[in-house]
């Protein structure tokens, strides 16, 4: 998706990954940029978001957010925490495997504090049902 710029104030927002590489089944959505399951199982999901932009944040937090609910949920598997950054160019990456029921869905959502972050294109998620 595009280069998406966001000021850290501390409230939760979705990341508009607005294409896709691979979208076996079309179960993402481009739109509402949801994965929506579509058989019950055990699920990978991986992620790497590069930042940049002169300013370092107190503290940021990524993660899947599972059904729109802002809560780390053991059952499925979210479980997070949040890291800092350093000024100019900076990446993270992450991996869950959660546990999830036809229709659930997920999207991805940050949170922070402190400044100003630019989510450059080259960040992804992606999920793969693992059985």
């Amino acid at each position: 998706s595009a280069d998406t710029t966001f000021t850290l104030g501390g409230a939760w927002t979705t990341v508009a990954f607005a294409s896709t590489g691979w979208n076996t089944g079309n179960h993402y959505n481009t739109s509402n940029y949801r994965f929506t399951v579509p058989v019950a199982g055990k699920y990978l999901v991986t992620w790497s978001w590069q930042l940049e932009n002169n300013n370092i944040a107190d503290w940021m937090y990524f993660y899947p957010r599972l059904n729109g609910q802002n809560s780390q949920d053991r059952q499925a598997g979210i479980s997070f925490s949040d890291f800092r950054n350093e000024a100019g160019y900076h990446t993270e990456n992450g991996a869950w495997i959660m546990n999830l029921l036809v229709n659930d869905y997920i999207d991805m959502v940050f949170r922070g504090i402190g400044g100003v972050k630019s989510f450059k294109a080259e960040s992804h998620w992606s999920m793969m049902l693992l059985g």
